[in-house]
C-alpha cells in the first residue's frame, strides 16, 4: 500500500498558477523584465492598513469559523447591500482562502446524490443507463443527472442543485424525465427484438453477451463467429422491423429463475439473478421473445416505430457488436441515407435504382484508366532512362548519371532509377525531382563502390541541408528532401562531387 501511495503522488501535477508564478519568479531573478499574466497572482502590494493587522493578530493561532468572521462576513453583507443594491445576509457568506477553495465548496455545495426512502427512477443496471428526471421540494429543485444502485435495494441520485435549497428533512416529490425514459425504453426493447432476430437469422449459438442502453441509441454484445454479411444484416433488420410492425404486446410476469428457463426465457446470466425475477414476453399469440430482465420497456414494439442497425463490428474472438438506434432517431437517420443516395444519384446522373450499376461501370473505367495510366508512366520511365544512359559520363572508371527527371511520386524516381541499375556496373545514379512543389533527391551506389568507401546516406544527409530538409537511407541508397526547390540542382551535383571525394580519400 506505501507503494501505490508514493505512485500516486508522483503522479500528481503541479497546480497551473503555481508553475507560472515560479517560472516568472526565476526570470525575474535574472534581470528579465516580466508581464506576468498569470491567474490568481496579484500584483498589487498587500495595503498598509491589512500588513498592520496580521502584525497585531500575528499572536492568535485559534481556528476561524468555517464561514469565516463573524464581523467581516457582516461587513460584506452591508456593503454588498450599500454598494450593489443585493440583500445577502452574512450567513449566506462563506470566507475562502483562495479561488480555488471556493471553487470547490461551491461544487460540493451544488453537486451531490440524493437517496429517497422511495423511488420511482430506475437505477442503471442490465445495461440499461438510469434515468434523469428532477426531485422537488418546497425549497429548491435537485436536478438528477443519472441513477445508480452502489450496494442492492439503495438508488442514488447523482446531480445538482438547480435553485433554492435542498434539505433532507423537507417532504419531496420524484419526476422521472418522461421523455428520457422513453427512450430508453424504447432502446431496451428493441435489444430484446434484435436479440430474437439474430437467433432466427443466424442460428441459436448467439446468446446476448452485453449491452448498453441509452435514450439516443443502443449497443448489443453477442456470440458469432465471423462478420455478418450485407445480406444477414439486412434480413435481421427486416425481421425486427416486422416484430415492431406487428405490434406484439410486451408483458412482464415475477417468477423464480428456474420457473422462468422452464418457461423459455432466454437468460445467460443465471449468477446474477436473484431468488425471484421478471420476465418480459414480446407476443401475439406465439412468443417472438421471452427474456429475464429487470430493464423499463414500452406497452407494445408498435411504440418502437423503426429500428436501424449503424453498426456492426469484431470486439474480441468469437464476440460481435452491433450499434442500432430507434424510433425518430431511426427515422430520420433513414431519411438522411435517402437524401445522400439521391444526391449521389444526382451526381452520377443516373437514379437510386441503377447507382450500383452506375458505380460498378465507373469503378470499371477507373481501372482501365489507371492500367492505361500505367503503361503510359512505364513507357516514360522507360523513355527517360534511355536518355539518361545515354549521356552517362565516366569519371575515373566510375559512371556516373546525374540528372533531374520528371515524376508524379518519389516511387517514379526509384523506377528511373531501377531501370538505370541495368546499364551500370560501377557507378552512381544520382536523380532529382520537384513533386508538389517541394526537392526529392535519390542516391544509388553500386556495392562495389561502397567498399571502397563511397556513402550515399552521408551525401545525401549533407546536400539536403541546402534543401532545408534532410534525408536518410544506406550506405548504397539514400534519399533526401526539403523545401528550397530553387537549390535541388546544386544538391544533386553536390551528392556526386561528396561521393567522389570519399572515393579519392
Amino acid at each position: 500500500m506505501k507503494d501505490l501511495t508514493k505512485k500516486s503522488i508522483l503522479k500528481l501535477k503541479q497546480s497551473s498558477t503555481l508553475v507560472i508564478n515560479e517560472k516568472c519568479k526565476k526570470l525575474i531573478d535574472q534581470g528579465k523584465k516580466v508581464y506576468q499574466f498569470g491567474f490568481g497572482q496579484s500584483p498589487f502590494p498587500v495595503p498598509e492598513k491589512i500588513v498592520t493587522a496580521l502584525k497585531n493578530n500575528a499572536h492568535r493561532k485559534e481556528y476561524l469559523p468555517i464561514q469565516g468572521l463573524s464581523k467581516l462576513r457582516e461587513s460584506i453583507s452591508k456593503n454588498l447591500k450599500k454598494k450593489v443594491g443585493i440583500n445577502y445576509p452574512k450567513e449566506n457568506i462563506v470566507i475562502t482562502p483562495g479561488s480555488k477553495e471556493a471553487m470547490l465548496l461551491l461544487h460540493v455545495a451544488f453537486n451531490g446524490e440524493i437517496i429517497l426512502s422511495s423511488t420511482p427512477f430506475y437505477a442503471e443496471a442490465g445495461g440499461q443507463l438510469g434515468d434523469k428526471g428532477y426531485i422537488q421540494t418546497k425549497t429548491g429543485t435537485f436536478v438528477v443527472e443519472d441513477t445508480q444502485s452502489p450496494i442492492p435495494g439503495i438508488i442514488s441520485h447523482k446531480g445538482y442543485v438547480a435553485n433554492g435549497t435542498v434539505f433532507t428533512t423537507e417532504d419531496s416529490s420524484a419526476n422521472v424525465d418522461s421523455i428520457y425514459r422513453q427512450g430508453t425504453s424504447r432502446n431496451h426493447t428493441a435489444t430484446h427484438i434484435l436479440h430474437s432476430s439474430l437467433r432466427e437469422i443466424l442460428g441459436t449459438h448467439v446468446r446476448q453477451a452485453g449491452s448498453s442502453v441509452g435514450n439516443d441509441r443502443l449497443r448489443f454484445d453477442f456470440t458469432h463467429i465471423g462478420s455478418m454479411s450485407l445480406e444477414e444484416i439486412k434480413a435481421v433488420e427486416n425481421l425486427a422491423n416486422t416484430q415492431v410492425r406487428n405490434n406484439h404486446s410486451i408483458s412482464t410476469n415475477i417468477t423464480t429463475y428456474r420457473e422462468a428457463v422452464t418457461n423459455g426465457a432466454l437468460a445467460f446470466f443465471g449468477d446474477r439473478y436473484g431468488s425471484e425475477v421478471r420476465m418480459v414476453t414480446i407476443a401475439t399469440g406465439e412468443p417472438f421473445s421471452v427474456e429475464v430482465c429487470g430493464g423499463t420497456h414500452l406497452d407494445n414494439t408498435g411504440q418502437i416505430g423503426y429500428i436501424k442497425i449503424i453498426n456492426e463490428t469484431n470486439i474480441g474472438s468469437g464476440m460481435r457488436r452491433i450499434e442500432a438506434i430507434s424510433g425518430e432517431t431511426a427515422s430520420e437517420y433513414s431519411i438522411n441515407d435517402q437524401f445522400t443516395l439521391a444526391r449521389i444519384a444526382q451526381i452520377l446522373e443516373t437514379n437510386i435504382t441503377t447507382i450500383e450499376s452506375r458505380l460498378d461501370s465507373l469503378l470499371q473505367e477507373n481501372k482501365n484508366l489507371k492500367s492505361s495510366l500505367n503503361s503510359y508512366q512505364q513507357t516514360q520511365f522507360v523513355n527517360q532512362a534511355k536518355e539518361l544512359s545515354s549521356k552517362m559520363k565516366i569519371i575515373d572508371n566510375i559512371e556516373i548519371i546525374t540528372s533531374m527527371v520528371n515524376a508524379f511520386t518519389p516511387q517514379d524516381i526509384k523506377n528511373i532509377a531501377d531501370l538505370l541499375r541495368d546499364n551500370i556496373k560501377s557507378g552512381i545514379i544520382n536523380l532529382g525531382a520537384i513533386i508538389d512543389n517541394k526537392p526529392h533527391t535519390l542516391l544509388i551506389i553500386t556495392d562495389d563502390l561502397v567498399e571502397k568507401g563511397a556513402i550515399a546516406v552521408a551525401a545525401i544527409k549533407e546536400s539536403s541541408k541546402f534543401l532545408q530538409g534532410g534525408g536518410g537511407g544506406k550506405p548504397n541508397m539514400a534519399t533526401g528532401g526539403g523545401k528550397d526547390i530553387s537549390k535541388i540542382n546544386e544538391a544533386i551535383n553536390m551528392n556526386e562531387e561528396i561521393i567522389i571525394k570519399q572515393l579519392g580519400d
